[in-house]
C-alpha cells in the first residue's frame, strides 16, 4: 500500500510537470507568433519561472487577445503580482 502512494505520488507529480511545460511552451510559441522572437526573448524567464498551471493557462489567454506587446507586458505584471 505504501509503495503504491508513493508510485501514485510521483506519477501524478510527473504528469503536472509535463502539463505545466507544455503550458510554458505554448505561450512562449504564442507570443513568438503574435509578436516577434525577441518579444519572446523578452518574457521568457518571466513565462518559465511561473509554476502555477492556472496562472500559465491565463496568461495563455492573455496572450491570444493582447493587442501590442506593452498590452501584454501590463497584464503579465498584474497577474504576477
Amino acid at each position: 500500500m505504501y509503495e503504491s502512494s508513493i508510485a501514485q505520488y510521483f506519477a501524478q507529480r510527473g504528469l503536472e510537470d509535463t502539463i505545466q511545460q507544455g503550458l510554458i511552451l505554448a505561450v512562449l510559441d504564442l507570443i513568438n507568433k503574435q509578436f516577434s522572437p525577441s518579444r519572446t526573448e523578452q518574457l521568457k524567464p518571466t513565462v518559465e519561472f511561473i509554476q502555477d498551471t492556472t496562472l500559465l493557462q491565463e496568461i495563455l489567454v492573455n496572450v491570444s487577445e493582447a493587442r501590442t506587446f506593452n498590452e501584454l507586458l501590463e497584464t503579465v505584471d498584474t497577474l504576477i503580482s
